[in-house]
């Protein structure tokens, strides 16, 4: 890539990660998610649907659930934000 970049690239290769695309775009000046990131939180939607049948309300202790998700796959412990959360339950 030549020259800076911005915004985020979202990358779902998981190995070798940093795959080429997203260290080229982390090179140029852009930031990057890696694609485990997005299963963590597909993985809490699903453990919704599982107990609640629903997507749209968070489980009992869903952030201890997510953070020890992202514990087993060596991921800095997150929750979904609130501005994420208040989105989901409006649309």
């Amino acid at each position: 890539m030549n020259g800076t970049v911005t915004g985020v690239l979202l990358d779902a290769a998981y190995d070798p990660w940093p795959s080429a695309i997203a260290r080229s775009w982390q090179d140029a000046g852009g930031a990057i998610a890696p694609g485990i990131d997005m299963l963590i939180f597909q993985a809490v939607d699903q453990v919704r649907w599982f107990t609640l049948g629903r997507a749209d309300r968070p489980v009992p202790r869903e952030a201890q659930v997510t953070q020890a998700m992202c514990r087993a796959v060596n991921r800095p412990e997150r929750v979904i934000p609130q501005r994420v959360r208040d989105a989901r339950l409006n649309r």
